[in-house]
């Protein structure tokens, strides 16, 4: 039994997954290395942020796979079904564990910064980790033992995007599978990060518009604690999947109905490829104390193996680190307190 697709908009889809899931995993590979080797950027906040990381690399794996499906077996027979069946799988997992942990930051942020409840958020996170790495395994057990995974290539349906490894299409209750798989989590996690970013812009538009100097200083203290825990540029997270996650909802729910254009088709794949991407700007670029630390650690690296340095003392190594740590605390707490008066 053989399936013969491969269109134009079919290797440009494919092409785009390739290209946008290679970037993914470089950005993902930088956010985990940078986290775990800054500890003093690592705040309990940004531990989930790892675990997304985690989520949308092992995602993006099983994104390039599906995509060489396409590209070097445009004729799709049973003898590769397998390599197909795992793909479908991975992105099951990672994809679900990724929706999931979208909506545990989101949560986590909420927490800190609206309701003040650091304790309670930090105590969450155990909660976090059972549901969002168990509950998208279990999906994914659940699809696997009913035979429902595979190549999604069957039954005639009016839509652009080409046939991908998910859900196979001549399934029965396809639909239904759809939104247990995927859809429906993408759905959900898109309104939850709406509504809990919304709180969060609300709650610190009424912090900060406070007047009284009193209720500043009595705030002050409570407030650089979350901030050092939570990281205000954190809730940018969930805004950024709801962004680009936006395109492939719309593009899933509108193929249900009619045909899509092939714009959006295009858009959802560079969506759905380009978090951990974003993420990493965000990061790495846009958070402060990140940026100083890298600087840091690249001045030390430059210094160590530099013709100047070469010659200095262990001694002299030793305070040279010592003084780069000692900016780095001088920074971090210039940072806190702009944060605190803004």
């Amino acid at each position: 039994m053989k399936f013969t697709f491969l269109h134009t908009i079919d290797k440009a889809y494919a092409g785009i997954a390739i290209v946008m899931s290679t970037l993914s995993i470089l950005s993902c590979l930088i956010i985990i290395t940078v986290l775990i080797s800054c500890k003093s950027v690592r705040t309990n906040g940004r531990t989930l942020l790892i675990c997304l990381t985690v989520a949308n690399l092992v995602s993006c794996v099983g994104s390039i796979v599906a995509a060489g499906v396409s590209v070097f077996t445009p004729e799709l027979t049973w003898s590769n079904f397998p390599v197909c069946a795992a793909a479908s799988a991975i992105s099951i997992v990672s994809n679900v564990c990724a929706y999931l942990w979208t909506c545990a930051i989101s949560l986590y942020v909420y927490l800190c910064i609206s309701w003040k409840k650091d304790v309670l958020a930090d105590k969450l996170r155990g909660v976090f980790h059972l549901v969002c790495w168990g509950f998208p395994v279990a999906v994914m057990v659940i699809a696997t033992a009913s035979d429902v995974i595979g190549f999604n290539f069957g039954k005639a349906k009016v839509e652009r995007r080409p046939p991908w490894c998910w859900i196979d299409r001549e399934t029965e209750k396809f639909e239904m599978w759809e939104l247990v798989t995927g859809l429906g989590w993408r759905i959900a996690t898109i309104i939850i990060c709406t509504a809990l970013y919304s709180f969060v812009q609300f709650s610190l538009s009424v912090q900060q518009g406070k007047p009284d100097e009193e209720q500043i200083d009595e705030f002050e203290e409570d407030l650089t604690l979350r901030i050092q825990k939570a990281n205000r540029k954190l809730r940018h997270i969930p805004l950024i999947f709801v962004v680009l996650n936006a395109w492939g909802a719309w593009q899933e729910m509108a193929s249900a109905l009619s045909t899509t254009a092939s714009w959006l088709v295009l858009m959802q794949v560079i969506g759905d490829h380009s978090q951990a991407f974003v993420n990493v700007i965000l990061l790495c670029f846009l958070s402060k104390d990140v940026r100083t630390k890298l600087n840091i650690k690249c001045q030390s690296i430059r210094h160590l193996f530099s013709k100047k340095t070469s010659g200095l003392r262990p001694l002299e190594l030793e305070e040279l680190r010592s003084d780069s740590n000692q900016l780095m605390d001088e920074i971090e707490l210039n940072e806190e307190q702009d944060q605190v008066q803004g």
